[in-house]
């Protein structure tokens, strides 16, 4: 009698962890969806789906693994849901930065716009701060070598900058 009630038990808090792991992933991915037709513009919309869309479609996979109850499928579920939260953000930046590049409009209302004179249409080169795009454009095509640039601009010393 106690095997049946220790299997009973056991089957009991894992079927409330797989419910509460597929409600929560739902209703992310529901979030998303609603993000993706609510928002105002691109960026808004991809930063809504990126972040929601991620932890649902990871809350159900995990939800998957532990349903299958095999240590394989578990490890599966389990690398594909780290690779999935190492690609997104990574995808997702890098879409936002191309549309920002190919001339996206933000939404009217948005506060800030911190690459605002950091991009250079005419080289394609995008710098860190507009003061950066200046001084780049003073120091001209010379080469740059490393340690001869600093975050902010032309290194401290002069020195030790290899003859061309």
């Amino acid at each position: 009698m106690n095997t049946v009630l220790a299997v009973t038990i056991e089957t009991s808090i894992r079927d409330a962890i797989l419910t509460v792991l597929m409600l929560a992933g739902s209703l992310f991915c529901i979030t998303a969806s609603v993000g993706l037709a609510r928002m105002p513009d691109l960026y808004m919309r991809m930063q809504a789906a990126t972040k929601a869309g991620t932890l649902g479609v990871g809350c159900l996979l995990l939800a998957t693994g532990i349903y299958f109850g095999t240590l394989e499928v578990l490890v599966q579920c389990v690398l594909v849901v780290l690779f999935l939260f190492l690609t997104a953000p990574i995808a997702s930046h890098l879409i936002g930065r191309a549309a920002y590049l190919s001339r996206v409009k933000p939404w009217e209302k948005s506060i800030a716009d911190e690459l605002a004179g950091c991009y250079d249409p005419e080289t394609h080169r995008l710098s860190p701060t507009p003061d950066a795009r200046r001084r780049e454009s003073e120091l001209g095509d010379r080469p740059v070598f490393h340690g001869d640039e600093t975050m902010f601009g032309r290194g401290p010393s002069e020195t030790h900058r290899p003859t061309a």
